[in-house]
């Protein structure tokens, strides 16, 4: 699964997945430290780790905040494109679309 806009070389699942791997790993590797009573050597990656999770959740607000301006900038598209088109008689979104992509204009 690639995102619209990138390339189709741009392996998102990879990138995800290691993330997700590597977190996995080193949190196992504090847990053997811990275990092992080392936490002179533990105490620098627990407060890493730390603070990665606690930027989480501003990064999981602004993937909200961009999906709901994706989601308003649509809707509002499509109603200044209705409204423009009742008026004109043709949907300005469509002729927008294709001046744009440098296709020419519709006849």
């Amino acid at each position: 699964m690639t995102t619209e806009g990138l390339s189709e070389d741009f392996p998102v699942e990879k990138l995800a997945s290691g993330t997700v791997f590597w977190l996995i790993l080193v949190y196992g590797f504090l847990t053997f430290l811990d275990k092992l009573n080392l936490e002179t050597v533990a105490q620098p990656v627990n407060s890493f780790l730390r603070g990665i999770f606690a930027y989480l959740p501003k990064l999981g607000a602004a993937l909200g905040f961009i999906i709901l301006a994706w989601v308003l900038a649509r809707l509002a598209k499509l109603g200044i494109g209705g409204v423009v088109g009742v008026i004109v008689g043709t949907h300005i979104a469509d002729q927008t679309y294709v001046i744009v992509r440098g296709e020419g204009e519709k006849a």
